[in-house]
This record gives structure tokens, sequence and C-alpha cells, in this order.
């Protein structure tokens, strides 16, 4: 349990040894009289959470200080490992009766930055025209690394198989391959994912077919969710939208592919820029010359 800043986590951290006080029996058995050891945490426990109550009261509180000042007194009086062992269970109990930031958890929305900002970086550097193909009217940039991390995002999500297992006819279902990429006409990124599965033949045999979806990242249903929009879908199949809660782990991934792909473009793109200009501008120079003064 970390030391409160401000005087609402002080409150909380103080509830916490509250709760703590009021079920220690759940830590200590339930006995009709308790040992002397267990009595005198319970004493020392309530004379620091007294204390601390005091001096909430007094204007200007430094809200720290009152906690060190609750451990400071648990372990002179019970010493270091009795403190330690009462502040984990109160840290236990503060883990499930404090609401979580909502806001900690924007996954999609800091994924959306990343790469928007790439996006917005790729147009105005050259970019889309140097290492992206052309897409009617636009380009379209791949995005290698973030491509894997959602392959493997997508292998566990369930809905490729869930759609086409509703022909009875087709089995063994995966994901076998997605490239994502950027667009210059639209925000966010697109994929195209191809699913395989095997077909039965009704005679005994089998066959395989690949299945190929267009999806659009878009918000999920909660900040913690990302979801994929579909664009275009196989024939005979259509498919709603999705969405897909993802860990922190998961979002490390993702963002870390993104930057890696955005960083490996820039870096490759500024050392042919180098190359050209130092080494192999002037040597072509020199040869056209040379050609120049034969002629």
């Amino acid at each position: 349990m970390g030391l409160p800043t401000n005087l609402d986590d002080l409150r909380l951290y103080l509830d916490a040894l509250k709760v703590l006080l009021t079920t220690y029996s759940i830590f200590h058995g339930k006995k009709e009289e308790p040992s002397a050891q267990v009595q005198k945490e319970k004493d020392v426990i309530g004379q620091a959470i007294h204390k601390a109550e005091e001096e909430i009261a007094a204007p200007n509180v430094d809200s720290r200080r009152v906690a060190e000042g609750v451990e400071a007194q648990l372990q002179a009086e019970l010493g270091a490992e009795a403190k330690d062992a009462i502040i984990q269970r109160a840290s236990g109990i503060l883990a499930v009766t404090r609401p979580y930031e909502v806001a900690s958890f924007r996954y999609y929305e800091m994924l959306r930055q990343i790469l928007e900002g790439g996006r917005a970086f790729c147009l105005a550097n050259n970019v889309f025209r140097l290492r992206g193909t052309v897409e009617g009217e636009g380009r379209v940039l791949p995005l290698w690394k973030f491509s894997s991390a959602l392959q493997g995002l997508l292998s566990g999500s369930g809905c490729f198989p869930g759609q086409l297992r509703s022909n009875r006819d087709i089995y063994n279902v995966s994901v076998e391959r997605v490239v994502a990429f950027l667009r210059t006409l639209s925000e966010g990124a697109r994929m195209t994912v191809s699913v395989k599965g095997k077909i039965s033949d009704h005679v005994g045999g089998s066959y395989s077919e690949n299945f190929t979806w267009c999806l659009a990242l878009v918000p999920g249903r909660e900040v913690n969710r990302i979801g994929f929009d579909v664009v275009s879908y196989p024939q005979y199949y259509r498919s709603d939208g999705f969405d897909r809660m993802i860990t922190l782990e998961e979002f490390q991934d993702l963002a870390f592919s993104a930057l890696a792909d955005l960083s490996g473009y820039s870096s490759e793109l500024a050392q042919e820029e180098r190359t050209f200009r130092d080494k192999i501008g002037p040597a072509l120079e020199e040869i056209l010359a040379a050609i120049s003064r034969s002629s």
C-alpha cells in the first residue's frame, strides 16, 4: 500500500486499517479470548488510527507525514515484521474497496494517437510516396510488426471460426495472415485478415479454402477494448463488427510494434538519403562529368 499523497487517499488508507481491525479474527483465528500478541496489535492499530484522525482535523495536514506516523508507530510498538504484515493485509483490503481509475486503461485511445501521429508523420515526410503502394486515389503503408501483433490478438478472438462454422462443412478454422496498413485517405488503421478453413467434399475428403475480411480499427465498448469494424467480408458470410478486451501486455505489444514499424521506415529512408547524398550522388556526378568531357 503506497503512502497517500492527498487527503482523500489518506482517508481510504485509514478506512482500510479500520476494516482490518474489525475483521481481525479472520487473520488470527476465531477464539473467545485473543492472545496477548493479537490484543496488543489490535490496541496499537486502534491507537494509531485515532491519532491520525486527530491530525487530519488540523488545517494544512500533510497526508504523507500522517501515514508515515501511523507506520512508524506500528513498527515502534510491534516490530518491523508485524508492521509489514498489517500493511500488507490492509493493502489487500484497499485493493478490493477502491475503484480503479478508468483513465489508466484508455488503451484504444492511446493506440489511436500513436497510429494517427504516425500517419501524420508519414504524410508530412513523404513516407507514403516512398514506401507505400497505390490504392485507388490514395496510398497505403503496411505495418508488418503491428500486423503480427494483431494476428496474435485476432487468433484468440473466436470471431472468424464462429462466423465460418455456421457452415457445418467447414472445420479447422485458423487466422493465417493479417496485413495492417495506414491509409492516406482515412485516419486510423485497416487490415486484411486471411482465414483458412478445411471444407468437406461430402465424399470422404476435404479441401482448404481461404476467406478474407477487411477490418477497420475502431473504439470498443469500453476504454480497454478495441473494436473491429467490418469493411468487407467473404461472399455468403456476412459479418458484424466486434470488439475485444485487451490487457496492458497486449496493448504494449500493439503499441511498441506500431512504433517499431514507423521508426523502421524513418531509419531506413534516412540511411538511404545519406548514402545517396554522400556516396552515390557524388559518384554519379563524376561519371556524368567524365562522359561530358569525352563527348
